[in-house]
């Protein structure tokens, strides 16, 4: 009986040494660029592609941070400055280019 209390009061202390109070005002998100370079994919430079079919994408001339995303596909929600979001509409064609 005693081994198991001290099981278990030892998993308790393991796991509340893993909680940490963040301070927001301290919080550095990993997507933050180093001073002097722009935080933008330059989607702009990428709008010709509207209007596009997804096979029509020349793959080699896109930043080397994009994802083309598909009419019904799933993606994640992280946000990056940095990536160039292609969007496709239900018939394989790019309807909107953003960064993100």
């Amino acid at each position: 009986m005693k081994r198991i209390t001290a099981l278990a009061v030892a998993a308790a202390a393991a796991l509340t040494s893993a909680c940490v109070i963040i301070d927001a005002d301290e919080v550095r998100y990993s997507d933050d660029l180093p001073p002097g370079r722009p935080a933008s994919c330059d989607a702009a430079a990428y709008q010709a592609l509207v209007g596009k079919a997804d096979f029509q994408i020349d793959r080699a001339r896109l930043p080397q941070t994009y994802r083309i995303v598909c009419h019904d596909c799933q993606v994640t929600m992280d946000y990056n400055a940095n990536r160039l979001n292609i969007q496709l509409d239900p018939q394989n064609r790019v309807s909107a280019v953003t960064c993100g």
